[in-house]
């Protein structure tokens, strides 16, 4: 702001950090421009308070989404992750690799149909590890 009352810049432009009387933080944006006399000197401000708190924790959940995502690349072994139905969610490319499935089209699918768990009897036990995992989440 000091710059523009130097009449260096056109407008101002600032974000601030304001506790609301409810207890909580809000981060507001100011936008103006002065009101200058005859020989440019600031004689007024006008503008507009804007509050942009939702867009501030909106920009901090995507850049922690894209934290997220960049770690789950990264992981040295094939990982996989399904909802609670049991159909993928996501796959790094060493699973998309070791399963010759891309995210693209297994996205959705039942993991076993994408891996094959079979025990030494030859019978699918996808079914049983996977109701007993989610019951131990779900408890």
């Amino acid at each position: 702001m000091q710059q523009h009352i130097l009449n260096i810049t056109q407008l101002f432009e600032c974000e601030y950090r304001v506790l609301h009387t409810d207890g909580n933080w809000r981060v507001i944006q100011s936008r103006g421009k002065a009101v200058r006399d005859s020989q440019g000197k600031a004689t007024r401000l006008i503008g507009i308070l804007i509050d942009v708190t939702r867009t501030h924790q909106m920009e901090q959940t995507i850049v922690a989404m894209e934290r997220t995502q960049a770690t789950l690349r990264s992981i040295g072994d094939a990982l996989l992750v399904t909802d609670i139905t049991g159909c993928l969610t996501y796959m790094n490319e060493i699973a998309e690799r070791l399963t010759g499935w891309k995210l693209s089209e297994a996205k959705g699918i039942p993991l076993g149909s994408i891996l094959r768990c079979t025990t030494k009897k030859r019978e699918n036990c996808w079914n049983a590890q996977l109701t007993s995992a989610f019951d131990v989440v779900g408890e």
